[in-house]
């Protein structure tokens, strides 16, 4: 395969659901599952197959139920490569297969022992709960549309070769295998759109057999890349279906945040949280903001009040005034860590911000008559 075959093949693969729906390499964790299936379909080395046995499974356990297509899959190959004299490629012998069954079969042993051993539901019960045994055809229908997209091309193609150019014996385990494979990954998770990322290494080689018997030329290619990228994708969950915005929404989003990605929507909520005493609940929120926005004045602000409502003093300057050197033209900013420097007697620090709040404050605002009652709080102090 050439590079710009193999890169149209890349985008189409990778414009689908495992990747749409990954938050990150730590977060959803389909990029390692799609990666360890495509060492175990397509590597040489029968150590990296085992090693990949050891470790996947515990990523995601969808890696056992691939498993077997995956294998098979391999099989398949060598087998076609031998038949066109390119010798046996990395097919799967004796050794290999048993190797693999029993690292899998151990994963499976300590799994169920683990299992057993915690308060965790049961894999029967487990299955009763899968919203996936009470939706209609049609949702399962758009999850698997979702979910390979144009690859579902690809992966065609690969049966094609196999019905063409194998014994239907082989044809018919590869479509069982398929059909089962995905049968069995969709009715055990409610994402629906993910559960297809088991068929990626069938989807890879039937690209290579297309390119093989010239199906996929530079321009087919090309064009089925630009559909991939240019044809709206979606997540599926058994319950709703969330639109995957394209690049332009999404840079417009980064330069101008809204809704959930808006930080000062999650201080708000956490203002509100504050005022209803649920200070855990609020810091949750302030911290989301400042992931957002690590130089969000107003999430140190409530930050603030809530130590200020444990009555740590400390704490409550330290933020208030991390507020006010972020958010410097903000009146309220600068009240608050007045009050705080008051509270622990920093007289300096106190005079230095009641002046620039009382200097940034609209005349007869709201945060002018806190500035004065504060002042006058502190005359009858002293």
């Amino acid at each position: 395969m050439g590079r710009a075959a193999a890169g149209c093949v890349a985008i189409v693969l990778g414009a689908t659901g495992w990747f749409f729906a990954s938050t990150g390499w730590l977060g959803y964790f389909d990029g390692w599952l799609v990666a360890a299936l495509l060492l175990t379909t397509f590597a040489r080395d029968r150590r990296t197959i085992w090693l990949m046995c050891l470790l996947a499974p515990w990523v995601d356990e969808r890696f056992i139920i691939a498993l077997p297509l995956a294998l098979y899959t391999r099989s398949w190959r060598g087998q076609i490569n031998a038949d066109d004299g390119h010798g046996a490629g990395a097919g799967v012998d004796r050794r290999l297969l048993i190797g693999a069954a029993a690292i899998s079969g151990s994963f499976i042993v300590v799994r169920l022992c683990l299992g057993a051993g915690s308060s965790s539901m049961g894999f029967m019960e487990y299955l009763r709960n899968q919203q996936t045994l009470q939706i209609g055809l049609g949702r399962h229908a758009l999850g698997l549309a979702a979910g390979l997209r144009f690859g579902w091309v690809l992966l065609l193609a690969a049966l094609v070769v196999a019905w063409r150019r194998s014994t239907a014996r082989v044809a018919i385990g590869l479509t069982v295998g398929v059909i089962a494979t995905v049968l069995v990954s969709m009715l055990i998770a409610n994402d629906l759109s993910r559960s297809t990322s088991v068929l990626l290494p069938l989807a890879l080689a039937g690209a290579l057999e297309a390119v093989r018997h010239g199906w996929f030329s530079r321009r087919a290619g090309i064009g089925l890349a630009l559909v991939a990228l240019a044809v709206p994708a979606w997540h599926v969950v058994t319950d709703f279906s969330l639109r995957i915005e394209r690049l332009p929404t999404v840079l417009q989003s980064f330069r101008h945040p809204a809704g959930s990605l808006a930080p000062l929507n999650w201080v708000k909520t956490a203002e509100q949280l504050v005022g209803r005493g649920e200070s855990a609940a609020a810091e949750r929120h302030i911290d989301i903001a400042l992931r957002l926005d690590p130089a969000c004045g107003a999430a140190y602000n409530v930050r603030g009040f809530i130590a200020y409502q444990r009555a740590d003093w400390e704490n409550a300057r330290a933020n208030f005034s991390t507020a006010s050197r972020l958010t410097p033209a903000d009146a309220s900013h600068w009240l608050h860590y007045a009050y705080a420097a008051w509270k622990l007697q920093d007289v300096t620090t106190y005079r230095r911000a009641i002046v620039e709040a009382k200097r940034l404050a609209p005349e007869g605002s709201e945060v002018g008559k806190k500035i004065a009652a504060l002042e006058a709080l502190v005359v009858r102090g002293q």
